[in-house]
């Protein structure tokens, strides 16, 4: 879904992002590979092996997807994504491949929102490809999925003046609504929260936010 939210800002057409929504679901299959596995001979049993490492998964990854059957121009653009989301954008060897600094930009995002990875809430996380784009990350792709994702990603924990506490919902609207998302109230002082159905407010008619919550 963020590859996708990129490739669309880029205005990229419908095959292109069939392509890259492809590249995306199994730009990790390296990690299926097994090294140092063995088959079984005569009495001694096989021995499975154990997923490459980071730093060879993507090189695994783009052999899997070469060894396909067929060749065409998708396959290829799947290889190289496969082989270059893990490469920064400046990196010595060269630039990666558009689809590859993609991936490089969305699974970044991913990884800084998990819990085995940066721990970073949604606002946290974008700062942090900002804060990197010129050299792990492609600045002009990183702005793009600023620009789409607004000043508060969805899933960031708002507190309002009035005291309720929201959830973002929306990416951004309109450039006029970047920072004034769609929300959902996850805690209302005044206790009007009914218990069977979800309560959505709009920033842009009702609401001034605080702050954020570093949950």
């Amino acid at each position: 879904m963020l590859s996708l939210m990129i490739g669309r800002a880029l205005e990229l057409t419908e095959e292109a992002l069939q392509d890259l929504g492809v590249c995306a679901m199994f730009h990790d299959v390296g990690y299926a590979y097994r090294e140092g596995a063995e088959p079984a001979k005569g009495d001694k049993a096989a021995v499975r092996g154990f997923a490459p490492p980071l730093q060879r998964h993507g090189s695994a990854g783009a052999r899997m997807v070469l060894r396909q059957r067929g060749f065409h121009e998708s396959k290829i653009l799947r290889a190289l994504a496969t082989l270059e989301h893990v490469r920064d954008y400046d990196a010595p060897q060269g630039r990666p491949s558009l689809f590859g600094r993609i991936l490089r930009i969305a699974e970044g995002y991913d990884t800084l929102l998990r819990k085995d990875g940066g721990r970073c809430t949604p606002p946290q996380a974008l700062g942090k490809l900002v804060a990197h784009a010129g050299s792990r990350y492609d600045p002009d792709l990183v702005q793009l999925l600023v620009n789409s994702m607004g000043r508060y990603p969805p899933g960031s924990v708002l507190e309002l003046t009035d005291g309720r506490v929201v959830q973002v919902k929306s990416t951004a609207r309109t450039p006029e609504s970047w920072d004034l998302p769609l929300c959902k109230v996850l805690y209302d002082p005044n206790g009007d929260l009914p218990e069977d159905e979800e309560v959505l407010i709009d920033l842009i008619d009702e609401g001034e936010i605080v702050g954020e919550f570093d949950l």
